[in-house]
């Protein structure tokens, strides 16, 4: 999903918790606290407990839940 949309023009960030690298297949990866600071919109395709855990900061943004956190 992240490259399909960087690919069509969307500035694209990541937030893998559990992978170190600053980078992923060409796509930053920023902490989660950055993540919520720079998105406008957020899209959600893995239930980490970190996002579990924040899941009403989570829900203040623009969200495509696609794990159904709640």
């Amino acid at each position: 999903i992240a490259l399909t949309l960087k690919e069509k023009g969307y500035n694209v960030v990541g937030c893998e918790p559990n992978v170190l690298k600053q980078e992923i297949k060409g796509i930053k990866n920023l902490p989660f606290d950055k993540i919520l600071e720079k998105s406008d919109y957020l899209v959600l395709t893995l239930a980490h407990d970190e996002f579990k855990q924040n899941i009403d900061l989570i829900m203040s943004k623009e969200v495509l839940n696609i794990v159904g956190l709640r």
